[in-house]
């Protein structure tokens, strides 16, 4: 569905952008101010793990939703964990990395393939492919 321009709004409906500030925790741990060892997925990070400080979950992303039978404007965001990596200069969103907190002096340390690869939702999604292959070859007969 497209929305034809212009468009007449009767009322605006608006969901907060961020977490509240003040709430001890984000909505994947931690609360603002945590340290943590984060890796990103991007190529130009290779495979190293630095340290950062957690902002909370905020706007990644904003959404607008229009109703055209109410003519209602919805205003949302779409919130994540973003994390102030000093090293770099620049935020690392949790989206697009690994990362914890680092709760102690032998939690500082690199997050290695292997961690990824235990995470039990990437041994999901592995046995899921795993299992396709073999899936589509038994309705093939």
């Amino acid at each position: 569905m497209s929305i034809k321009f212009p468009i007449e709004v009767q009322s605006l409906k608006t969901q907060p952008l961020h977490r509240d500030p003040n709430k001890p925790r984000t909505l994947f741990g931690g609360s603002c101010g945590t340290l943590v060892s984060v890796r990103p997925c991007g190529e130009k990070y290779g495979k190293k793990t630095y340290v950062g400080i957690l902002l909370g979950d905020l706007p990644l992303e904003t959404i607008v939703v229009y109703n055209p039978e109410t003519k209602e404007l919805e205003v949302s965001g779409f919130n994540n964990p973003a994390i102030f990596v000093p090293e770099l200069k620049e935020i690392i969103w949790g989206v697009e990395s690994w990362w914890g907190e680092i709760n102690s002096e032998e939690e500082l340390r690199q997050i290695s393939d292997e961690d990824i690869q235990n995470v039990w939702y990437v041994k999901m999604l592995k046995e899921v492919a795993e299992r396709k292959p073999k899936d589509n070859a038994a309705e093939a007969e």
